[in-house]
């Protein structure tokens, strides 16, 4: 038996803001990431930010995929 421990970073980015990110184990083959963004400047919109990270996340898993395939 082995047990893993969660992935866990605190990034604190040139805007002020930090982001959290967990990533957890889910079976053999799948993982789920979590991201939170704190701090933001009242100049950023939550929206945008939310925006952002989609689509930083779509292109990380088209990559990941691209490299699986």
């Amino acid at each position: 038996m082995s047990a893993l421990a969660p992935r866990f970073v605190r990034l604190a980015l040139p805007d002020g803001s930090q982001v959290s990110v967990a990533i957890d184990r889910q079976g053999n083959v799948r993982s789920s990431v979590t991201l939170e963004q704190s701090g933001l400047p009242a100049s950023v919109p939550e929206d945008l930010a939310r925006m952002r990270w989609i689509g930083a996340l779509a292109a990380l898993a088209e990559q990941l995929d691209a490299e699986w395939d």
